[in-house]
C-alpha cells in the first residue's frame, strides 16, 4: 500500500505516530482508504486487490497467489 500510494493505509493526524497507529489498529475493524482514491494512477482492480491483501481478518484475504493474480489479470502471464 505505502509503496504505491506513499501513505499508510489508515490516516492519523500526527505523522510521527502514523506507523505505530497502523500497527496498533490491526486489532480494530478500520477499513483502509482505497489506494485508487489516494493515487489516481492505481487502477481500481489493483486497489481492490491491495485492500484485500491487507485485510485484518485472514478469511477476507487471498488464500493463494493465484487468486491474487486472477484478480489483477496477471495469471495468464504467470502460468
Amino acid at each position: 500500500y505505502k509503496m504505491l500510494t506513499g501513505e499508510f493505509p489508515r490516516k492519523v493526524d500526527d505523522p510521527e505516530k502514523e506507523y505505530m497507529f497502523s500497527i496498533l489498529e490491526l486489532g480494530k475493524n478500520i477499513q483502509p482508504i482505497h489506494p485508487s482514491l489516494v493515487n489516481k494512477e492505481i487502477p481500481e482492480e489493483v486497489g481492490d486487490a491491495i485492500v484485500k491483501c491487507i485485510q485484518i481478518k485472514r478469511a477476507e484475504r487471498y488464500k493463494t497467489v493465484e487468486e491474487l493474480l486472477l484478480d489483477i489479470g496477471m495469471y495468464e502471464f504467470m502460468s
